[in-house]
């Protein structure tokens, strides 16, 4: 007996408890990862401050230090800080856990391109987060900072509003970076072409304008520092689709020939 027939003669229940148990092992990863992280606090929190720290000279104070204006602020800072980062450190166990159970119901080039794309994803996500705490949010900070001089107003950074700040737009980065993947799913489904792409394309640069002014502060530094990455993942999505666009032609083709 094959396993394809294995997997058709499971029943729905058995594929419930599976379910089940690929999520309770992905919860029980993350709370690991989460507690681990408690107990690193201060090496992590250093890594969150490092664009403070970049930015705050510009300011010309002396005292650098982050603010909390209540006692439980530090406290709700330190676990979110720990969540945000146990969260990413178990994100491949989770992935894992996942695909355990999703890639027992397909076949294996499904499986194949499955993979190929995650792998695409995660780096593009990976450039997004790189690109957002090693360039976007220092600069912006620094911009920001200078202001502060510049009008002669002292500047005390709340460390929770700091820490929601840098962890937000740090992920928000990640997620955008998506865009020549979600490009090219569209272009596999049929919904659209390069040619589609190309033709939008001044349409594509303003809206790359509008989301950097809608995700980072509202200066003219950052704004276009965010633009233009999403402008060349726009081109990157409009080479990947033309690269697809006839292998995808080629495969809706077959299908409508069998």
């Amino acid at each position: 007996m094959t396993e394809e027939t294995l997997e058709k003669r499971m029943t729905f229940g058995e594929h419930l408890d599976d379910l089940r148990w690929c999520l309770i092992k992905a919860i029980i990863g993350i709370v690991l990862c989460v507690t681990v992280a408690m107990f690193f606090q201060r090496p992590l929190m250093w890594v969150v401050r490092a664009p403070h720290r970049y930015a705050f000279p510009a300011t010309a104070q002396q005292d650098s230090r982050l603010v909390a204006f209540s006692y439980q602020v530090p406290f709700i800072v330190h676990f979110k800080v720990a969540l945000i980062f146990g969260l990413l450190a178990s994100s491949p166990w989770v992935v894992f856990q996942l695909w355990s159970f999703v890639s027992a119901g397909l076949f294996p080039r499904e499986r194949r391109h499955a993979t190929r794309y995650g792998f695409i994803s995660f780096a593009l996500f990976l450039a997004g987060v790189a690109f957002g705490y090693f360039l976007l949010i220092p600069y912006a900070l620094w911009f920001l900072a200078g202001l502060s001089k510049f009008y002669e107003v002292s500047l005390v950074p709340d460390i929770d509003a700091y820490v929601s700040l840098v962890l937000t737009m740090t992920i928000l980065v990640g997620v955008v970076f998506q865009l020549p993947l979600v490009m090219l799913f569209t272009v596999r489904l049929g919904l659209a072409t390069a040619k589609t792409f190309s033709s939008k394309r001044r349409y594509a640069i303003l809206l790359a304008f509008i989301v950097g002014g809608l995700l980072t502060p509202p200066d003219p530094i950052t704004q276009p520092m965010l633009a233009i990455p999403l402008i060349l993942l726009f081109e990157l999505g409009i080479l990947l689709a033309k690269v697809s666009g006839p292998a995808a032609s080629k495969a809706v083709r077959t299908q409508s020939d069998r």
